[in-house]
Formats: C-alpha cells, structure tokens, sequence
C-alpha cells in the first residue's frame, strides 16, 4: 500500500466475508500467466489472463492457452501479470474472494489477505480465443505447459500448421500468428508468402479499405490541383506585370532605333537595349563543349548499351544509357493469379461464413453525398 508522509492515519480495514474460490485458482493462472505477451496495440487484451466460466484464457499472439479453473463467484474477471504475481506471491490458494467496484479482495484461511485494482474480462477476446481453439485443436501432445515447449513442437510442425499440447484441463495451440501479423504485414504480403488464411485475413476489408484509400487519393489530388490554380493565379498576377515591363522595353527599343536611324548619339542604356542575348549561340556552345567532353569517354560505354541522355555541370559528365531486357515478367497477371486463389477461399462449399465476419474491423467509406460542397 502506498502511505503520504505526514498525511493522517487511515484505518486499514481487512476484508470480511467473501465467497468460496475454487481448489487450484491460484495455480491455474500462474500457468495461464506464462502466455501473457507483450504490449500491443493490435492485441491490448493479451496483457492479461482472462477469467470467465470457469476458465482462464491468455495469448501472445503466438500461443493461446485455456485453463479449467473451476466454478468461481464472479463471472468476469481480468488479471494482469503482477496481479497474478501478487496473488501467487503468498503461497497456497487463496480462500475466498470478493469483487466489486472495480477491487478485488482475496482472503487466505491464516487471515492474510490482498486488495487490487482489477477489470472485466474481453469478451471479444475470450471469444477468439476459443474460436481459434476449436478450429485448431487436434489429438493433444504431451509436454510441458510453457512457451519453450509450444513452440519446439510448433517448429516441428509442417509449416503453418497449428499443434496441440495438453494435460488434464488445460489446452494450449501454437501456431505461427495467433491473431494478427507481426511487423504490420499487409495482406498482399500474406498473399505472396501464401500464408492467407481466410479465417482471420479479411479480403473483403482489404477491398472496402482499397476504396476507401482512393477515395481518400482522390480528395487529395482536388486539393492540389485547387492549390495549383490558386498558384497559376498568382502567377498570372506577376507575368501580367512582368508584360507591363516588357511593353516598357519594347517602346523603348523602337526609340532607340529611331534615335540611331536618325544620326543621333546613343547611351550606354540605349545601346544596352539593342543587344540581344544570343541565348542559342550559348546553348550551342555547351552542346559543342560536352560533345567533345563525351568524346573522350565514348570508349567506356559497354557493349550492347543504348546512350539516352548525357549532361555535364562544372564538376561532372552525367551520361543516361539502357539495354532491353532478357526476361519480361509479367506482375499483374501473377499478383492477379494469387488473388484469384485466395478469393476462392471464401466460396469452397462448408465454409463458415458466420465465424470470419468481424463487422467491427471492417474499413468504412463516409457516404459521397451528390452536389455536397
């Protein structure tokens, strides 16, 4: 319990009363606990260890575990890993438990006793979780119940296949991603590595999600293209005053024209005005300088190389060159030939439609409402 310096003592009243808990709860999460995983945010609920109906689920995307605790007297229950640490940090199983206001007290027949903050389970969560087991629960094997031993039989495995390990009460699957992908594979991705499950991966989502992307592409480009005509605006504006010099030059090129044609004396402006740029003889000068500079390079090209393109600065020769190639692949169509494959996944006659709905990570597309502003 945490105390304030110099705050004034409060009463700690112990807990009083509760219900019978079942023999073993105690150990039954500690087990559970092993199969807590890291924080993330696609699996927030892995954090903790599950307790509804009797029974304690956990997960770290890799294994899901379910242990028989047995009937208890509450109905939903969420432990996280220093929880379950407390709990089991006394010893024995606890004798009775009460839980109310988002606390949890839990007694011990020598009188000591714990409080904690604690939640309700996910009943999403437990859900999937048992989902997956009955989807890939086979005849069990014998082993250990922790990680290490889940994954040496899963490495065992054929590839991609989910195994079974068990004693009595307790079912436990290994698998290569339980409930999401790790380093945030796309489903393309799945695809190429043929790894797509159409229980879990979504392709209608990624098709709702697809239009939603070019919906948002397509709002985007408007509003560059919106800016760009805001910009040729402004830019209008400055080439109509740059016009307005121009006019200026031009006036004052025929009156200095007329002031030589006329016998009389010409300033430095008036002179300055007269003499064109040549921009092409400059042009042609740096065209005659680099072809020279390349002339001497010429050698270096390899054989069966095409010259596109060739540059020079102050510093450098830039010289763009190309070869057909030997082997034309064709990406659409094999990209479109796995696709193809996975789509019909979803239409083989028994599939459960029902079990791979998720209506709540389904994309959305906010309607397009017509003549909206």
């Amino acid at each position: 319990m945490k105390v304030t310096p110099g705050a004034p003592a409060q009463e700690v009243v112990p807990p009083s009363g509760g219900s019978l808990l079942p023999d073993g709860l105690a150990e039954a999460v500690k087990t559970a606990a092993k199969f807590i995983g890291k924080y993330s945010k696609k699996l927030p609920h892995g954090q903790f260890v599950h307790i509804v109906d009797g029974k304690a689920y956990a997960s770290n995307n890799r294994h899901i575990v379910e242990v028989e605790v047995g009937q208890t007297p509450f109905a939903s229950l969420r432990l996280s890993r220093n929880d379950i640490a407390l709990l089991t940090r006394i010893g024995g199983n606890p004798a009775r438990a009460s839980i109310s206001g988002g606390h949890a007290e839990f007694t011990w027949a020598d009188g000591q006793w714990i409080r904690i903050e604690v939640g309700d389970a996910s009943e999403a969560f437990v859900e999937r979780c048992r989902q997956r087991l009955e989807k890939y629960w086979d005849e069990p094997q014998g082993m250990p119940i922790n990680p290490k031993s889940v994954d040496l039989v899963v490495k065992r495995a054929k590839k991609g296949q989910a195994v079974s390990i068990a004693v009595i009460g307790h079912r436990v699957i290994g698998m290569d991603d339980g409930f999401f992908y790790p380093h945030n594979a796309t489903t393309a991705a799945v695809i190429q590595k043929r790894k797509f499950d159409p229980m879990r991966d979504d392709l209608f989502a990624e098709a709702l999600a697809q239009t939603k992307r070019s919906k948002e592409q397509n709002d985007s480009k408007v509003e560059r293209l919106k800016k760009r005509l805001r910009a040729i605006g402004d830019e209008i504006d400055e080439l109509a005053v740059v016009g307005a010099e121009l006019d200026e030059k031009w006036t004052a090129q025929h009156d200095a024209i007329e002031a030589y044609q006329n016998g009389g004396s010409l300033d430095e402006d008036q002179r300055a005005l007269l003499t064109p740029q040549c921009s092409e003889l400059v042009k042609d000068e740096r065209r005659n300088a680099l072809d020279a500079e390349f002339e001497q390079h010429e050698g270096s090209i390899p054989e069966g190389w095409e010259i596109t393109g060739k540059r020079q600065d102050d510093d450098f020769i830039y010289v763009t060159i190309r070869r057909e190639r030997v082997t034309k692949s064709q990406p659409e169509e094999t990209a479109a030939s796995k696709i193809k494959k996975a789509l019909a996944q979803f239409f083989k006659p028994g599939f459960d439609r029902d079990f791979r709905v998720r209506w709540d990570q389904l994309g959305t597309l906010s309607p397009i409402v017509r003549g909206a502003p």
